[in-house]
């Protein structure tokens, strides 16, 4: 049963990185049971492990919905990253051989996972690369700060970015990492601040984006067939 749980926790997790699941949109335990052809247990188990992670929330009463979050949150997330963050790299002092051998690791991950397109190996870097950093002050109490966003992180990576995020997550990354093998905070501060102001332009571009085609995708919601409805 441990296996098939986890089986299906990866399934599920999957379908969420190809935005199979919208954000806010309810996960029917029955249906998926059907096409998995698994009991209902084991789906809810893999639902629990999501929770965990912060792609799913459970609402009493009525099931599990996939995390919603507003623009306007990821928005003011990425202000608390950039202050949080470039205070982080600040206090890592020295910028030890150590820290930067594991940051070439992690970027070395990223890159390659950019490369063959496995968005989620992709965001699991890009979150390892950010949080070595912050870890690297030794600061618990920042540590935990930058931890608590996680939920949040996941969902924006998930969807609030486009094709061309990761190729241009990446050229940032390098300068990130080149300013770490010049044991330079400044740079790195510099170079950590500009990735996510430049983040923060592309969710903006992608609401907009969003904002202008939600009209027609209304309109077409009002004249779809009502035998393609949800289950309740």
């Amino acid at each position: 049963m441990q296996i098939i749980s986890e089986q299906v926790t990866d399934i599920l997790r999957q379908r969420l990185v190809e935005q199979v699941y919208r954000p806010g949109e309810r996960v029917m335990i029955d249906r998926l049971a059907r096409e998995l052809g698994v009991s209902h247990t084991p789906i809810r188990e893999a639902l629990g492990r999501l929770q965990g992670e912060g792609l799913v929330v459970y609402r009493r009463n009525q099931g599990y919905y996939v995390t919603p979050l507003t623009d306007r949150e990821i928005l003011e997330m990425l202000d608390c990253r950039l202050m949080l963050e470039t205070f982080a790299v600040q206090q890592i002092t020295p910028i030890t051989d150590d820290l930067v051998e594991r940051l070439e690791a992690i970027h070395g991950r990223f890159c390659r996972a950019t490369a063959l397109r496995q968005r989620y190996e992709t965001n699991v870097a890009d979150r390892e690369f950010h949080e070595a950093i912050v870890a690297a002050t030794g600061n618990a109490l920042l540590l935990r700060l930058f931890c608590s966003m996680n939920s949040h992180m996941r969902t924006m990576r998930l969807f609030h970015s486009s094709e061309d995020m990761p190729p241009r997550n990446l050229a940032e990354h390098e300068r990130i990492m080149a300013a770490f093998r010049r044991r330079s905070n400044a740079e790195a501060a510099e170079a950590i601040a500009e990735h996510l102001q430049s983040v923060k332009r592309r969710v903006q571009t992608l609401a907009r984006q969003r904002a202008i085609s939600a009209p027609s995708t209304q309109v077409a919601a009002t004249h779809r067939d009502p035998g393609d409805g949800e289950e309740p």
